[in-house]
């Protein structure tokens, strides 16, 4: 439902890893896309699955599905506004630069598993920025919802691509700072405890400490 509400209104999309394909299947129900919405998977398993969903609900003829990795043999005129979810960072970077789509007019959003910040850094180093972002709790866990745009920006600080420009009102933006300051507190105490410590990454972890403490203050934590 967060990445649904990121797309917007009218829009032609691109479902890429779309595994049961509920998110497609919501969108065309809702209204909220104009078909057909093409939804990609790189597992014929999962892709069967999708096929299912979108039989059960009645809108298998409004889904093109397509058996690829990635965006692989997607053409960019053929959607706006693409989704990649429930993937590590990491991987969701690779698609994106893989794509060799020009995406000047195109909308991302992305929901990472894992390697945020490599994802985040990746994203301004080739060409994009995160217009907002919103956090959501699954399971006990806190995951990143982006909604990223093609443009150049400056880079935000380290910690700002560790901790996201989510809400700093949204009671789940503190805890999730609060995981940072622990995380980069254990880490530092950690190298300070070893004799083999690289010091540059030691000064690094200091300095991310720090800068999650300051941050801290910032939100009242």
């Amino acid at each position: 439902m967060a990445c649904a509400e990121y797309v917007p209104q009218g829009a032609t999309l691109v479902d890429v890893g779309t595994d049961h394909a509920y998110l497609p299947v919501w969108l065309i129900q809702n209204g909220k896309v104009s078909v057909p919405v093409i939804a990609g998977d790189i597992n014929e398993g999962p892709l069967n699955k999708a096929r299912s969903s979108a039989k059960e609900y009645g809108v298998e003829n409004d889904i093109v599905f397509m058996l690829n990795n990635g965006l692989a043999g997607t053409r960019e005129s053929l959607a706006d506004t693409v989704v990649i979810a429930g993937m590590g960072g990491e991987t969701i970077m690779d698609i994106i630069k893989a794509s060799e789509w020009e995406w000047q007019g195109h909308t991302l959003i992305l929901q990472p598993m894992s390697k945020i910040y490599e994802l985040s850094r990746g994203l301004y180093e080739n060409g994009f920025y995160i217009e907002s972002e919103r956090l959501i709790r699954d399971n006990g866990e806190i995951y990143r919802v982006m909604l990223v745009k093609p443009g150049e920006r400056e880079m935000p600080s380290a910690i700002e691509l560790y901790a996201g420009n989510s809400d700093r009102e949204d009671p789940l933006y503190k805890e999730y700072v609060s995981g940072l300051i622990k995380k980069f507190s254990r880490m530092e105490k950690g190298m300070a405890a070893s004799e083999k410590a690289d010091g540059a990454l030691l000064d690094e972890a200091r300095s991310l400490h720090k800068a999650a403490l300051e941050l801290g203050k910032e939100i009242g934590l």
